[in-house]
């Protein structure tokens, strides 16, 4: 039994006059036609399907260095961000560790002030006995 296309291609070839070989010729050329048409529309077809799919690899690469882009600059911005915060967190230090110098400076240069005054204090009341006594002996050659 012939297929409907078979079938088909026989009545047209018949109404055109062909038969025996002429009709078998006839409708072998024309069904390889058919056959070259659909192989050529599913080429076309894979082609097309070809096409999506490197256009969607396409953009799944670009959508990734995109990602990997801005996930860098992510990374970029937090590292200088922590960067600064230790960079403030030193000169905070830095500047508390300064303070706390002036101040035991200060408070040496007040000691220091403080003895040298005691050790001036000390030293004119020694001075002031020592007087004393030499008075008192002055005194006590002139009484004599």
């Amino acid at each position: 039994m012939l297929s409907t296309s078979a079938q088909q291609l026989k009545e047209v070839g018949v109404s055109m006059g062909l038969e025996s070989a002429d009709l078998l010729n006839f409708i072998r050329k024309q069904q390889k036609l058919e056959r070259e048409k659909r192989d050529e529309e599913k080429n076309r077809q894979r082609r097309k399907r070809e096409r999506r799919r490197k256009e969607k690899d396409k953009q799944r690469k670009e959508k990734e260095r995109t990602f990997v882009r801005e996930e860098a600059e992510r990374k970029a911005k937090l590292l200088q961000a922590e960067e600064e915060a230790k960079d403030k967190q030193r000169h905070y230090e830095f500047e508390k560790a300064k303070l706390v110098f002036e101040h035991d400076l200060e408070r040496a240069k007040y000691t220091s002030q403080q003895r040298q005054e005691e050790k001036r204090e000390r030293h004119g009341s020694e001075m002031e006995k020592f007087e004393k006594q030499i008075n008192f002996v002055r005194e006590d050659n002139q009484d004599m």
